[in-house]
């Protein structure tokens, strides 16, 4: 419709009890400064670096695009670099995805060892965006993970767990 290079779509979710109806987006065409803001996460708290929920166009995808040696967030980093390639972004109302949350799944599970590799994702997305005008929103996401991970940790592990298996991590 907008032959844009990097769509995102609207979606259904569920987690199998429920359907849940996400807010409405608004059909558009948006700048890629200000989508790298959401997708950076700079005044809002919008998670949009899912690889999910997206029409690409193949030009854009490398064969190397998802590090193998990340277990989770993996796909900040490829979103980036397709982002970085991208000439026009646009965003559509249209409920084109079903995304399906299970009960046990990373997004909603407590803490796991699986956390710190965030820690190496915000990381290279340093050395990524270092020399862009990306660079300082990567630093501040850097820094939000230690806060998250800090913050998983209280919230679901004993005290005495996370000294006696996690304190050289922290």
């Amino acid at each position: 419709k907008y032959d844009s290079d990097y769509v995102m779509i609207d979606y259904n979710e569920t987690d199998n009890v429920q359907n849940k109806t996400k807010y409405s987006i608004k059909e558009s065409i948006i700048e890629k400064d200000e989508f790298m803001r959401k997708f950076f996460k700079i005044g809002n708290q919008e998670c949009i670096f899912y690889p999910w929920g997206k029409l690409i166009k193949r030009n854009l995808i490398e064969d190397d695009l998802f590090p193998v040696d990340c277990r989770i967030g993996e796909d900040v980093i490829a979103n980036y670099k397709i982002l970085m390639k991208t000439n026009k972004i646009a965003i559509s109302n249209e409920k084109l995805y079903n995304y399906f949350q299970h009960a046990e799944g990373l997004t909603r599970s407590g803490f796991s060892s699986k956390d710190f590799d965030l820690i190496n994702v915000w990381d290279n997305m340093l050395q990524l965006t270092k020399n862009t005008k990306y660079y300082e929103y990567a630093k501040i996401n850097r820094a939000r993970t230690d806060f998250t991970i800090l913050t998983r940790m209280s919230m679901n592990v004993k005290y005495d767990i996370i000294i006696d298996k996690y304190e050289i991590q922290i």
